[in-house]
């Protein structure tokens, strides 16, 4: 018997496409809606040998991006093309029938293979904020340093700082694990919780150097920052732009947790850490790196020492160590329909045949051709021409010109001509983006830029027929890509 994971389920199809291997085979399906109200859930069904009878289930089939796919995109329907490959047709509010502000809010999706990778990340900054010391910073020292210290009677918090630069990874990458690496080099108590918070303002790393075995604060200078100042801009006195709350600003809830005894290694891991950075990968601007803290109990010493990005030994430096999935690139047809659309719901369906504003040319035509969908274009805008001239002999002469985008690359362009409207044959075609060329008989004379109207190009090609040829019709097809 299935486990009961959800509320109902969806019916699906075998997979027999050939863009992802690992699903053939496989009968993919889904749950409409997960237990506890989430979004729907992917499975998959598979035979364990032929004819044998016993299958094993896939629970979650691996996604780019949580599954179930999140907290409200339901699963109504799956659906096959004429290549075997599989389409999720999804519901992203509420019950079947309900819409979103007047709108159809659903969704169609179409299961694609991703490439997937791992990499290490060096710190690109650190700092030591210390609570006695509103002058105190550590930008270029060798460790960094949480929790609190004792000084005779009095107890002070100390809380470090870390940032990594993501924008290394792949554009489109979506971050599918993170593990944050520190090595403990001194400690004074037993095992004590610490917590890793994302930070929430910018921050600077300057010169000041506590040295071996530090702890104590050194002279903060200009980009430094301190328990009061996020960005210290002057000395003598230090000066700068201030924290909103002394001792840095940063998400109250934890990133991870993790208990710190004995000196070594130690990693921070979880959800909340692969939200931080797949966050910074969409707003880099964001990205102001984890704050280090520990318990910070009242009078209570429960100071840590870590190696920081100075670190005489490399190995011992800070680590992020991510694991990622790289989703395909859009087509151009999709970045056309963004710009273009950019009222619409995600993954909502518009239409490659409809004709908004009215101007008898289909949106993907329009795509194909670099015109706005919200303009009417004439029809001389097309550059689509023909002309009939001697060639000498009997023959017959004809220029065709068509226009065509070299960045839509989805599109296959093919000019074709045809004696009976019933069989077509195609003498010039470009495909990918690539410059045209002649087929069949066709010669391309030209494919230039249009003046004033970058990155069109016109395409003249030349056709001659032989003596007593029929009449000609002419058409260009344009093919896009899915």
């Amino acid at each position: 018997a299935l486990p009961e994971l959800g509320v109902s389920i969806t019916g699906g199809f075998v997979y027999r496409g050939a863009a992802i291997p690992a699903l053939v085979g496989k009968y993919v399906f889904a749950d409409y809606r997960a237990a506890g109200g989430q979004g729907g859930r992917l499975m998959g069904l598979e035979e364990t040998a032929p004819l044998s009878g016993t299958f094993t289930l896939t629970q979650s089939l691996p996604l780019t991006e949580a599954n179930p796919l999140n907290t409200s995109r339901r699963i109504l329907t799956l659906g096959e093309d004429e290549n075997g490959e599989l389409y999720v047709g999804t519901k992203t509010n509420g019950g079947v029938l309900q819409l979103n502000n007047g709108n159809p809010a659903g969704g169609l999706y179409k299961l694609v293979p991703v490439s997937s990778g791992n990499t290490s990340l060096q710190a690109a900054a650190d700092n030591v904020l210390f609570e006695e010391d509103a002058s105190g910073s550590n930008g270029a020292g060798p460790f960094l340093f949480a929790g609190n210290t004792a000084g005779g009677n009095n107890y002070a918090r100390r809380r470090s700082l870390i940032r990594f630069d993501v924008s290394t990874l792949p554009a489109g990458s979506i971050v599918t694990s993170a593990s944050l690496r520190l090595v403990m080099n001194r400690t004074i108590v037993g095992s004590i919780p610490f917590s890793v918070h994302r930070a929430t303002t910018p921050w600077g790393e300057g010169s000041s150097n506590t040295g071996d075995p530090g702890g104590i604060g050194a002279l903060a200078t200009v980009g430094d920052t301190t328990w009061t100042l996020n960005q210290v801009t002057g000395t003598s006195p230090v000066s700068g732009t201030t924290w909103t709350t002394p001792g840095g600003d940063f998400a109250p809830t934890a990133s991870a947790t993790t208990s710190v005894n004995s000196d070594n290694p130690y990693l921070w891991s979880g959800s909340g850490m692969v939200a931080d950075v797949n966050s910074w990968l969409t707003s880099p601007s964001t990205n102001h790196g984890w704050m280090l803290r520990g318990p910070e109990s009242p009078s209570t010493t429960e100071a840590k020492r870590f190696a920081s990005r100075q670190f005489s030994s490399v190995g011992d430096r800070p680590l992020l160590e991510l694991s990622y999935v790289q989703s395909p690139a859009p087509l151009p047809f999709e970045t056309f329909l963004t710009t273009h659309f950019p009222a619409a719901l995600v993954g909502q369906f518009i239409d490659p045949s409809g004709d908004d504003d009215g101007d008898n040319i289909p949106l993907q035509v329009e795509h194909a051709y670099g015109f706005s969908p919200s303009v009417l274009n004439a029809a001389s805008a097309t550059g689509f021409s023909t002309a009939i001239a001697s060639g000498g002999g009997g023959t017959t002469k004809l220029t065709l010109t068509f226009r065509r985008m070299p960045t839509a690359t989805d599109v296959t362009y093919n000019l074709q001509i045809s004696g009976n409207l019933t069989s077509w044959t195609t003498v010039a075609t470009s495909t990918a983006g690539a410059t045209a060329t002649g087929a069949n008989g066709g010669t391309v004379v030209s494919d230039g830029a249009i003046v004033g109207q970058s990155p069109a190009r016109l395409v003249t090609v030349e056709v001659t027929l032989p003596s007593g040829t029929a009449a000609q019709f002419v058409r260009l097809e344009t093919v896009r890509s899915l």
